[in-house]
């Protein structure tokens, strides 16, 4: 009686869809240790969840129940999950006599979608009897793997709508554009900030290649790799953002201390992210929670880091609120559903993308709005340079080059063929300033400068005082040279016509030989050839003033020359 009793109790047992009373088209959730059996499960109804409690991916082993409804059409020939990670899932086709058909699968054998985040499995052999599928996943990743799973007819029923696919594959178009560009900035301004965005844009493509579908139509690759992708470029992207935030933000606008503090949230994302990638799957549970909850106060520091520069007036961080305000706002929805929610975190794909769209081209504006700044920057004290460098490099009372301005280019102008040089002194210049006084010495400095005619055959320098230096090419060297030191006295003369005598000049000229192969062993050195032009003065002076002393070379040395020299007056 006892043997009977229990064979009626196996028969009961065996047929789960009637002796549950789980009605047809319901789901239904169990959960068990790692090693439990299906059969056990399903001899007690008690433990099924039929309802809108909370799913958690935490037991080692859930039990996913779909009864089939009672239709006249095809049964379903697959099973429909969200593609995150998980160990095996075994799918059970059971018949109302209680015949069981199993069909198991790893990460590698499932079948990922091309146009949304999920993944397909063939059922076992269904027919229109079957009663119910039950899925058996084995230490799962997330609870949207459990909560949404479903049963479909074909495989491409798991994908999503083309104008989703359309839209992330503009994303990456989008995307790859900052990138470049940023490269191109990185060549024109070296700042890190620059390849940190490049770096963070490189994970978004990355992120949205994988969570799209796309990568598959590129090259399918496995539900375990391309999980791998999707966690480390998010958690690296977020990394690589904060690090950019943390140089992006102008120094007087961010305390060293909140900058510091950036940087290690930085590495804090980047260590959970690892954890999380590579961690053993004993601690699967806390993993995940650590994964999200590592994210609030990186993301909290963020805020405190913008409030702070908004206070100090920082530019930058302008572009940073209107760029990093979407993607917080769906960063706090999914780890607010995660911990509330029985479903789990939602998926937020859509939103995650326009939001990463609207941080891309928000920083990349603001990338180029520092890049012209500080290019601005740059040209500015570049031109302020200039302008110190032309007024450490000119006379300011006549205009004139000075020495400093020719010196260093001497050899570079003797190869252009400044093959000789003048220096002019006015005679007695110092009785005009004791008669007449200084400012009127000044606009005799003045008329000299105007008598001189700097040409781009003539270059004229006052080397201090009343002394002046020609450096001249092309022809006529001689004769223009003497020009130039008559016409001081005639202008003079011509403009200041109330001066007690005639303003004359000295000058001592020294001509480079004309002949070929000559110019090549003749001396550059500006301070030699200046002090043998200075003797050459210093004789027109001994001679008499108001006169030239030039010498010919065909070579020259700094040594003092003996050869007798011509005299002009």
């Amino acid at each position: 009686m006892a043997a009977l009793l229990a064979a009626f109790w196996l028969i009961l047992a065996a047929r789960p869809a009637e002796a549950a009373g789980f009605p047809p088209g319901s789901t239904c959730y169990a959960s068990g240790a790692a090693d439990e059996k299906l059969d056990r499960v399903l001899a007690t109804p008690a433990r099924w969840n039929c309802g809108s409690q909370a799913l958690s991916y935490r037991p080692a082993r859930v039990f996913v129940r779909f009864d089939l409804p009672r239709t006249a059409g095809d049964p379903p020939g697959w099973f429909i999950g969200r593609a995150t990670r998980f160990e095996r899932i075994t799918l059970t086709a059971i018949d109302p006599g209680g015949r069981q058909r199993h069909r198991s699968y790893d990460m590698d054998q499932v079948r990922l979608s091309n146009s949304d985040w999920t993944f397909a499995a063939r059922l076992p052999v269904m027919d229109r009897q079957t009663s119910a599928v039950v899925a058996t996943i084995d230490k799962a990743w997330a609870t949207p793997l459990i909560s949404r799973a479903r049963l479909a007819a074909a495989p491409h029923d798991a994908e999503g709508p083309t104008g989703g696919l359309l839209f992330a594959a503009a994303l990456c178009g989008l995307l790859f554009v900052p990138l470049v560009v940023n490269l191109a900035f990185w060549r024109v301004l070296r700042e890190p900030f620059v390849l940190w965005h490049a770096s963070a844009v490189l994970f978004m493509l990355m992120q949205t290649l994988a969570l799209s579908g796309l990568l598959q139509r590129i090259h399918p690759v496995p539900l375990w790799p391309t999980s791998l992708i999707g966690i480390v470029s998010f958690g690296f992207g977020v990394a690589a953002a904060t690090m950019f935030s943390a140089g992006f933000i102008e120094e007087r606008s961010l305390d060293p201390r909140m900058r510091r503090a950036l940087r290690w949230s930085a590495a804090w994302v980047v260590a959970n992210t690892l954890l999380l990638a590579a961690g053993p799957p004993a601690l699967r549970p806390w993993l995940i929670d650590a994964s999200y909850a590592s994210f609030l106060p990186v993301l909290l520091l963020i805020v405190a880091a913008m409030i702070q520069a908004l206070r100090r007036d920082s530019r930058a961080v302008k572009f940073q609120i209107v760029a990093w305000t979407p993607v917080m706002i769906v960063g706090i929805i999914r780890m607010v559903t995660n911990a509330i929610s029985p479903t789990g975190a939602v998926d937020a794909f859509f939103a995650q993308n326009v939001s990463l769209a609207i941080e891309v081209l928000i920083t990349a504006l603001g990338v180029a709005d520092r890049m012209i700044l500080v290019r601005e920057q740059r040209d500015r004290a570049q031109s302020e340079a200039r302008v110190l460098g032309d007024l450490a490099e000119s006379d300011p009372l006549t205009g004139l080059m000075n020495r400093r301005a020719v010196e260093p280019r001497f050899e570079q102008l003797r190869r252009r063929g400044f093959r000789a040089m003048a220096v002019i002194d006015l005679d007695h210049f110092k009785s005009v300033n004791d008669t007449h006084g200084h400012s009127v010495g000044d606009r005799v400095l003045k008329v000299v400068a105007e008598a001189l005619e700097p040409d781009e055959d003539t270059l004229a320098l006052r080397m201090g005082g009343e002394e002046f230096l020609l450096l001249l090419r092309g022809t006529d060297i001689e004769d223009r040279a003497e020009r130039r030191r008559r016409a001081i006295t005639t202008r003079v003369a011509a403009q200041l016509p109330g001066l007690q005598r005639m303003v004359t000049a000295s000058m001592g000229l020294v001509v480079h030989a004309e002949r070929a192969g000559d110019a090549g062993r003749l001396s550059s050195d500006f301070t030699a050839l200046y002090e043998h032009c200075d003797r050459l003065l210093y004789e027109a002076k001994r001679v008499g003033r108001n006169r030239t002393v030039m010498e010919r070379l065909r070579s020259f040395s700094p040594a003092p020359a003996q050869r007798p020299a011509r005299q002009r007056a």
